[in-house]
């Protein structure tokens, strides 16, 4: 099975699915694929070079099934030095005048999108200093303190950035869902196999 991630929001829990399948099942070979961005993770799920896909998206195709298995929030990555690392949150007008570091241009990238979004509600367009190809280096920017950046609340939750810290972002539009994705028409017993332990494994939030 070819198993679709974006990112370091997931590391830990396909670690742990992974761990799950090969102890119940261990004939279920799961192929990881990493994807930068979480619109060409869905296209392959959706044209079948792919059968399950974690990500976030705005909207999903009408062959595709999904199943929420975590709900994400935005926080501001900054230098543990910076004026608001202490802060228990902060606004985006708070944030006028700051260098932003982030993912290049993609459409659907929540994100980016909501950086946008907010810092143009508050008045102000975000100054984007540097444009990183991955989570991984726009962090490693942010503890060299040369920037600050947006990213989703699971990313200090699966890695350790001593020099950084992770300041929610107050957000009007609230959480949004982490999702997983497989094709609606995909009989798989696999797949289906999968799907149950990923579900054992990550129950649906409620509400």
């Amino acid at each position: 099975m070819r198993l679709g991630f974006t990112g370091i929001a997931t590391h830990k829990l396909i670690g742990r699915l992974l761990k799950l399948v090969r102890s119940a099942h261990p004939g279920i070979h799961l192929s990881l694929q990493s994807a930068s961005f979480a619109l060409p993770a869905i296209d392959s799920v959706a044209d079948g070079s792919m059968d399950l896909a974690f990500g976030i998206w705005p909207f999903v195709p009408q062959s595709i099934e999904t199943r929420i298995v975590a709900q994400e929030s935005l926080v501001v990555a900054m230098h543990r030095e910076h004026a608001l690392a202490d802060r228990e949150s902060v606004s985006m007008s708070e944030l006028e005048g700051e260098d932003f570091i982030t993912l290049p241009p993609n459409p659907g990238s929540t994100t980016i999108e909501r950086l946008y979004a907010l810092s143009q509600a508050a008045g102000f367009n975000p100054t984007v200093i540097q444009v990183a190809p991955d989570t991984w280096t726009i962090l490693s920017l942010v503890g060299a303190e040369i920037g600050c950046s947006v990213t989703v609340s699971s990313v200090p939750q699966n890695a350790s950035f001593p020099n950084i810290a992770f300041v929610p972002l107050k957000d009007p539009k609230g959480p949004f869902p982490l999702l997983m994705a497989w094709r609606r028409n995909d009989v798989s017993p696999a797949l289906a196999e999968v799907l149950r332990l990923a579900h054992q494994l990550c129950p649906t939030p409620v509400p």
